[in-house]
């Protein structure tokens, strides 16, 4: 595991690594959501999440474009992605959007299938959404929303009705309706990565990014869901659940994104009292 720190140890230059835990669970903490990709391999290797695991994100961008480096990649998995490898991937081919980083963990088999919690929807096509690598291996990318639509009526995470459509979505997140009728997670289920990018919790106003204020964490996550199979669920009590399944945690700072530097620590601290309980410790 030496190797694995010393590789990764690279990263506290180029975007600003640092290490922690939300409870007993491990934690990075970083700039640009590209360097994801080169922890989801660490992650691997220190045996936090199984290859390929299954990724959980919650993010204001769909990150779902097609990366350009074909050749970078087949060359990677010709010689094998190591750690070094992977993050000179991310400084030298992945996008400086940041919006290729999943599919590139796609195709070098790192992650299975992606669920992308906030994601805008403006602009979708569905070949986002759904592609073999080139292996030939298929993989998804679900975009539910934030789990407060989600387990509301006729949301992603509650509607019966669209049991059959939405099966692999729950299948993946070991979330389903039990005998009872009522909806929960399952008591065993894999290990997940799961990635928070800061700007899923900004507000686009003209020109302006803004922090969520209070009632808005209020309504998405804290107000509980009165839809029968749902009743009593809160967003925050659906991302313990994830909590509760990952691996690791990685939060991308993204403060480009986030209005500058300054804000993307104000919704850390705020997503550090209202969704981690005054948990998130960094070192």
């Amino acid at each position: 595991m030496a190797v694995v720190e010393m590789s990764t140890s690279r990263l506290k230059k180029l975007d600003a690594l640092r290490s922690g835990s939300i409870g007993e669970v491990p934690l990075w903490l970083h700039n640009h959501h590209r360097w994801t990709l080169p922890l989801i391999a660490a992650a691997q290797d220190f045996g936090h999440v199984p290859r390929p695991c299954h990724l959980i994100v919650f993010d204001q961008h769909r990150d779902a474009v097609a990366p350009r480096c074909v050749a970078a990649l087949q060359e990677l998995q010709e010689k094998g992605a190591t750690i070094d490898a992977l993050i000179d991937l991310s400084a030298r081919h992945l996008s400086t959007m940041n919006d290729d980083w999943i599919k590139g963990a796609m195709e070098l088999g790192l992650v299975d299938h992606a669920i992308v919690f906030g994601a805008r929807l403006a602009g979708l096509l569905d070949n986002e959404l759904e592609f073999n690598d080139c292996r030939g291996e298929r993989h998804r990318i679900f975009l539910p929303g934030l789990p407060k639509t989600g387990l509301d009526y006729q949301g992603d995470l509650s509607d019966l009705a669209r049991h059959t459509e939405l099966r692999e979505l729950w299948g993946l997140l070991g979330w389903g309706s039990r005998a009872t009728g009522e909806f929960s997670f399952a008591e065993q289920r894999p290990k997940l990565f799961l990635s928070i990018d800061l700007d899923c919790f900004i507000i686009c106003w003209r020109e302006y990014l803004l922090p969520w204020v209070h009632e808005v964490y209020e309504k998405e996550f804290l107000t509980a869901s009165t839809y029968g199979p749902t009743k009593g669920w809160t967003g925050k009590k659906f991302f313990d659940g994830l909590l509760a399944s990952a691996g690791v945690i990685d939060i991308a700072r993204e403060p480009d994104c986030c209005g500058g530097s300054e804000t993307a620590d104000h919704v850390l601290a705020d997503i550090n009292r209202y969704i981690f309980d005054g948990c998130l410790a960094v070192s």
